[in-house]
């Protein structure tokens, strides 16, 4: 993915192609569709996307959990339904693994065991929220840029880990030379059929493993990897037995490790009635045509007349020069989706290389999803603020483009630029529900009812919750009042939930005035929507009781507290209807209440807090607990705060207290 940004970045910097003011074509509206799936991919090498855990302590663990909820929180803010989470960045694993070694940017060494099982985690919570979680591999990536010498090579392998293939197989990498040969980065040798075992045996892993929704490939197959690299392979008794060329040889080796790949998980899916997908994010463009790069050309090569853009030579193209036939994989049906990474702006390449892949899965099972480049938003002056608004509309246009794909999550999350904040809020205002996933399988069901949900009504909230079966795939949820038309069309979905089957747990904003009618409609195997539902009424809502604080509490009650002295606050209290509460802790001091910060945890919390360094009589804590219709308070008893000074009563305070700190040592 890394070597594609910089032929973009290269592009746009030349710029010889471009061609101004093309208008949106046809429908300029953006349409939010049922079915869709809107991915982001979370990129661990270097730390991209996730910072490096801090330690294996429960410490550090817990701090890198809370890193992986902020990236579903963010998800689950834009409506996204599938992460796409780099679990194998450089020959080395986010997962437990007999065959590979624990990933170096997990813990910070390769090999160090990070105290957990981070993958398996991540699936679980990920499902939680339906969301589907695509495990991204590396295939054959070892090592990033090194310096162009063979002393640097043999230092890099011997400081791997002893699991790690590349050092255990030195006969079966090959060099490439990135940034116009300005560097080695070691590859595994995709001639090799060692190699291809190794990567199908990582891919068997983790699918038995792990409740994988997918395994991904992004665009690295024989990158800048020179002829002389692979020569001796290729002559190998046995390797070539089709007496290819050099360049359809390479082609050759890719294709028998992506069918390998097919056929394995096929095999696996059968075996344990599970659908886990394969997808590739190659780079946009297959082949030049034979209308622009004779020499390199090869029939059905990306050409577009409609617009009279004549894609360069020198252009990044998967058949020529990562020697990966991704058509081919299209329509032989050996992956399950692609999603070229179309990062150009529209007004230059992204509109045709769109039209050609929707040309191109036509006819075909393999789905088309767009990989959109937020990170290009203000990265450079072609991608103005409104890029992500035209290129999302124009992709919107096209039936067979079933999902978007944006790289990458941190330009979602923190967006760094003014374009990237305008493309964020352009996210928001198109996608205002959640979309269904668009698989399909091949299972007509018939005199199917929708599972009926529970419900909770509590002060201005209502939760449902769906134990979902298991053969919906999702379900649509209606909201009506009692004055309200039941219509179950598609404009009138409260929102749309997948079946992870776990539970499904939906709070609604409401009215207590209110009566409400909640509808539960599913989605199907065969992309059906179940003919019968489930309804439930929920009767407006009566709050008959106040909230109770149950005790509220400070560790050492004395008439005086010198300056800076430390106490700790513990509360809890309760509310018979069950709502929601929101509590509040302040020092009453010198006639002013001075707020405390507190964090609430299941109704109850503890604080510890250091008196004012103010003089004041007739001070007090003041404990107050709301559900919104209902406020109770509570006060601790009274007391001084003052300076220390040394008569008999603040001698034998400073006694207290120097007992205080031995008892501490003691214990």
């Amino acid at each position: 993915m890394k070597r594609f940004l910089n032929f973009v970045l290269a592009g746009l910097i030349a710029s010889l192609f471009i061609l101004m003011n093309i208008n949106v074509k046809a429908n300029s509206q953006y349409t939010e569709k049922t079915h869709e799936l809107r991915g982001v991919w979370v990129a661990t090498v270097s730390q991209l996307d996730m910072p490096q855990q801090s330690g294996t302590t429960p410490v550090a663990i817990e701090k890198y959990k809370q890193e992986f909820i902020k990236i579903l929180d963010t998800l689950e803010e834009y409506k996204m339904n599938a992460i796409i989470f780099q679990v194998r960045p450089l020959n080395d694993a986010f997962y437990r693994s007999e065959i590979n070694p624990w990933s170096r940017y997990l813990a910070g060494v390769e090999g160090l065991d990070p105290g957990w099982d981070p993958l398996a985690w991540m699936i679980e919570e990920s499902h939680k929220r339906g969301i589907e979680f695509h495990a991204w591999l590396n295939p054959y990536r070892a090592s990033l840029n090194l310096p162009k010498n063979i002393e640097a090579v043999e230092n890099y392998l011997n400081g791997l880990d002893n699991k790690n293939f590349a050092k255990k197989n030195r006969d079966l990498i090959v060099l490439a030379e990135p940034n116009s040969g300005a560097n080695y980065q070691i590859l595994l040798n995709p001639g090799e059929p060692r190699v291809r075992q190794h990567i199908i045996d990582t891919i068997e892993e983790i699918i038995t493993n792990y409740d994988v929704d997918a395994i991904h490939f992004d665009d690295y197959f024989y990158n800048d990897v020179p002829q002389s690299q692979d020569d001796t392979t290729r002559t190998k008794p046995g390797y070539n037995p089709k007496n290819l060329s050099k360049a359809d040889w390479r082609r050759d080796q890719v294709n028998i490790l992506i069918k390998g790949i097919h056929d394995l998980i096929t095999a696996y899916n059968t075996l344990n009635n599970k659908n886990v997908q394969f997808g590739i994010s190659p780079a946009p463009m297959w082949a030049p045509s034979p209308q622009v790069c004779v020499q390199n050309g090869h029939d059905g090569g990306l050409y577009d007349t409609k617009y009279g853009l004549q894609f360069p030579c020198w252009g990044y193209y998967t058949y020529v020069d990562l020697y990966a036939d991704t058509r081919k994989w299209v329509l032989e049906e050996w992956i399950d989706y692609i999603v070229p990474q179309n990062y150009f702006e529209l007004e230059r390449y992204h509109r045709p290389i769109t039209e050609w892949w929707s040309e191109l899965v036509k006819n075909t099972k393999v789905k088309l999803y767009m990989g959109i480049g937020a990170h290009n938003q203000g990265a450079n002056t072609a991608w103005d603020k409104d890029q992500m608004r035209k290129q999302l509309t124009f992709n919107n246009q096209f039936p067979e483009v079933e999902g978007i794909v944006l790289f990458s999550y941190k330009n979602i999350a923190r967006p760094s630029k003014q374009e990237m904040i305008e493309g964020t809020k352009t996210l928001k205002e198109f996608w205002t529900k959640n979309t269904m996933l668009p698989h399909q399988y091949n299972r007509p069901i018939s005199g199917y009812t929708a599972p009926k949900p529970t419900v909770k009504r509590t002060q201005n909230l209502i939760e449902l919750t769906i134990n979902p079966d298991d053969i919906a795939i999702g379900y649509n949820v209606y909201k009506f009042t009692t004055d309200e038309p039941m219509i179950l069309t598609e404009d009138k979905v409260y929102d749309r939930y997948r079946n992870f089957n776990l539970p499904i747990n939906i709070e609604v904003d409401v009215n207590n005035d209110d009566v409400y009618i909640f509808v539960v409609e599913a989605f199907l195997p065969n992309g059906t929507k179940s003919s019968q539902t489930s309804n439930v009424i929920v009767p407006a809502y009566e709050n008959t009781h106040k909230p109770l604080i149950e005790y509220f509490e400070i560790s050492r009650v004395t008439d005086l507290y010198r300056f800076q002295e430390k106490v700790i606050i513990r509360g809890k209290f309760s509310d018979p209807n069950g709502d929601r509460l929101t509590a509040t802790l302040e020092l009453y001091l010198n006639d002013r209440y001075r707020g405390i910060r507190i964090d609430v945890i299941d109704n109850q919390f503890e604080v510890e807090f250091y008196m004012y360094s103010l003089e004041g009589d007739n001070a007090a804590f003041r404990l107050t607990v709301t559900d919104g219709a209902h406020t109770v308070e509570k006060f601790s008893h009274r007391f001084s705060i003052k300076k220390v000074n040394l008569t008999i009563t603040s001698i034998n305070y400073i006694i207290y207290q120097q007992r205080q700190k031995l008892d501490d040592i003691l214990k």
